[in-house]
């Protein structure tokens, strides 16, 4: 059976192939000289490289990697179930 290809998309600030899961979603301004106003700010994928992640242009990071969410997801998780271990435990 064939494996499954994952999805690949570009860093707009460095230009290596990042995978999907990988990625940051980040907020840019259009256009440097203009004024805040609405419709000039764009969405762009983004690595993790801090030569990208600290880029003057960056607005704003919109969404962050599908995998540092579940990391995080578990690491709370596990401070629960050490929490409730101790309550139970006294």
């Amino acid at each position: 059976m064939a494996k499954r290809i994952p999805n690949e998309t570009v860093c707009s600030f460095c230009l290596n192939s990042v995978l999907e899961n990988d990625a940051y979603l980040v907020v840019v301004k259009m256009h440097q000289s203009l004024d805040e106003g609405v419709g000039n700010e764009y969405y762009t994928p983004c690595c993790d490289k801090k030569k990208c992640l600290s880029n003057k242009r960056i607005l704003r990071i919109q969404s962050e990697p599908k995998n540092i969410l579940k990391e995080r997801e578990k690491e709370k998780e596990a401070k629960t179930d050490k929490k409730k271990t101790k309550k139970t435990k006294k």
